[in-house]
């Protein structure tokens, strides 16, 4: 696979760091992401670098990054130079089409006619922050029908393949925040901070939650471990099993159901 590597993220060699420039972004989710956007910009070229299977090249437009990554890359091949064609065919991405009726902003009464819609990249970007829509930027929706709305309630897409027997790539999901009572067998969205996801660069997963118990001497039992399950056609998927008391897994949401 080739990655574009943009300005909106470059090294500065005077300062010997990485500075992010929301300026040369043309993601209009990402631009609205506030002092996040450093952290976001850089999950993403993260994710972009780690999907090739057999290999990846890189061009970068700042030449001082370009420096930087190669130095850090030693062994590795590359090329001094790099030409690209004058006009590049870039195929147009399906259009989002989403299965809900938005809400013009004179008509929304928050979390009574309408509920917001997330990317989870960035509301799930920040361990133990969950960010919650900023009323003035983000998209409201009509509830779906039997489902009233409620302060809880959230419209998210997904992507991946690591759920696919019940969330297609791309679907679109309700979801709940801050889920009350068991988890156990829902699937839910769970923020990493030392795990990863393939399919979503470590930000957060969904999975299903599995809570494994054992009897104590009193009689009583435990949970020892946490199971967040895929449930995929995919092989590769695996689950992530982590101690029941591991504090670098948040869960924030569980799913409702996809919309159609």
């Amino acid at each position: 696979m080739g990655v574009i590597w943009g300005r909106d993220l470059r090294f500065d060699p005077s300062k010997q760091e990485w500075l992010a420039d929301k300026t040369f972004s043309k993601d209009n989710v990402v631009r609205r992401s506030g002092d996040a956007f450093a952290a976001y910009v850089r999950s993403i070229y993260r994710v972009l670098l780690s999907r090739g299977l057999e290999g990846c090249y890189v061009y970068c437009e700042d030449k001082e990054t370009a420096q930087f990554l190669l130095s850090r890359c030693e062994g590795l091949a590359f090329a001094e130079t790099v030409e690209l064609p004058s006009k590049m065919s870039i195929p147009e991405a399906e259009p989002s089409v989403l299965p809900l009726k938005q809400v013009p902003q004179g008509k929304r009464r928050h979390f009574h006619n309408c509920i917001p819609v997330y990317d989870l990249r960035i509301a799930a970007g920040t361990f133990g922050d969950f960010q919650v829509a900023d009323p003035e930027t983000s998209d409201w929706v009509e509830p779906p029908e039997n489902l009233p709305a409620s302060i809880d309630l959230f419209v998210a897409r997904i992507y991946g393949e690591s759920m696919n027997r019940v969330i297609p790539d791309g679907a679109w999901c309700v979801f709940r925040r801050n889920p009350v009572g068991t988890r156990n067998h829902k699937i839910v969205v769970a923020q990493l901070r030392d795990y990863s996801d393939s399919d979503n660069g470590g930000a957060f997963t969904i999975k299903r939650y599995e809570s494994i118990k054992r009897a104590t001497s009193d009689g009583y039992s435990e949970n020892t471990l946490i199971r967040l399950k895929p449930e995929s056609t995919i092989a590769k998927y695996k689950a992530i099993e982590i101690a029941a008391n591991d504090e670098n897994v948040w869960i924030v949401a569980e799913f409702i159901r996809v919309l159609t």
